[in-house]
């Protein structure tokens, strides 16, 4: 289990490996029938839980399944503690 890496994702398909992966907020995920960009936050906003087909953003338009749904309250406030930690962490640039 890892990042969502199109190279990895393409080697694991062509292995015949079943993998998960976290997926990148600003990666651009397609609709696997009119290969249009997913907005997925705004997806998710009306609709909890997603289990869908799509492809992604590269050459070959790989299928791959999505699969979202929410987590508990104690898991959220968690990861957005590490992350707002993780942001002060950050270098700033001047």
């Amino acid at each position: 289990r890892g990042y969502f890496i199109q190279e990895e994702v393409e080697r694991h398909i062509h292995i015949g490996a079943d993998c998960i992966y976290r997926y990148k907020n600003k990666m651009i995920l397609l609709n696997s029938v009119t290969e249009k960009p997913l907005d997925i936050l705004s997806i998710l906003e009306k609709t909890p839980t997603i289990d869908w087909e799509v492809k992604l953003n590269n050459k070959e338009k790989t299928t791959v399944r999505l699969i979202a749904f929410p987590v508990s309250d104690e898991v959220a406030n968690n990861r957005r503690m590490k992350a707002k930690k993780e942001k002060k962490l950050l270098p700033t640039l001047s």
